[in-house]
């Protein structure tokens, strides 16, 4: 299971990278225009040049200094290198827990992002949606888990885009979990969860209690019998409630 996740998050993060490539690709021609016309010419080719390669290079050289002068200003995100977020590495189940419990809301740079699955649950109790783990006594359902509700960790994710490609990837079930997934980071602590919300099902059946009356004696119930709700109700989870 652990493997599809990990595959998952490889394909999710190169779609993210190559839309983030893209992106900046497209703001770089825009800046570049600009520059252009600034300069007063079409590119480092422009007949000014007289085919002078190295004016041409200091010219290009001018236009990389100015891009990331533009790019720190504006705050544009720079392009992640590997290097910096070795996922085969950081993305290790064995110490994202223990990882989290040391970075998640210590207010720490960079503000790394941990996902969490459990089997835990919500279900409304006086007004309000409550967690299964809040209070056990008074959900709807019990349910057989671990100690820690089947809590695991992954992690660490480089922004919350990232996290949530990787939180979609994972399909809550009711019957064996998880039924919620959560995401914590540095800055906040809980920014994003998901889970399956719990009620009670009536059953209604027809009863009727027949004490075989005497012909032409009227019932003490009528003709139609209460409906009543079944002791045996069905529990059923609804729709995945995300916040």
């Amino acid at each position: 299971m652990f493997k599809k996740f990990t595959s998952v998050v490889k394909e999710k993060r190169n779609e993210l990278n190559e839309r983030l490539a893209l992106k900046e690709g497209n703001a770089y021609l825009d800046f570049s225009k600009k520059y252009h016309k600034e300069q007063g010419v079409s590119g480092p080719f422009d007949k000014k040049f007289k085919g002078d390669k190295k004016a041409q290079k200091e010219y290009m050289q001018g236009l990389s200094d100015a891009w990331e002068k533009h790019k720190e200003e504006k705050g544009l995100n720079k392009k992640k290198s590997d290097k910096k977020f070795d996922f085969k590495n950081k993305v290790n189940e064995g110490k994202a827990l223990e990882m989290s419990l040391q970075m998640i809301k210590d207010g720490g740079d960079p503000n790394y992002h941990f996902v969490t699955m459990c089997d835990d649950y919500k279900f409304e109790h006086n007004g309000e949606m409550v967690k299964y783990s809040e209070n056990m006594e008074a959900a709807p359902l019990k349910i057989k888990t671990t100690p820690d509700l089947g809590k695991y960790v992954f992690g660490p994710f480089l922004n919350l885009e990232e996290s949530k490609l990787f939180a979609s990837s994972i399909e809550l079930d009711e019957i064996n979990g998880p039924r919620m997934v959560t995401i914590e980071d540095r800055k906040e602590g809980k920014v994003y969860c998901k889970a399956l919300t719990c009620k009670l099902q009536p059953v209604w059946d027809e009863h009727v209690d027949d004490m075989k009356p005497e012909a032409g004696e009227e019932t003490s119930y009528g003709e139609e019998a209460e409906e009543y709700e079944s002791p045996t109700g069905e529990y059923t989870y609804s729709n995945e409630d995300e916040e």
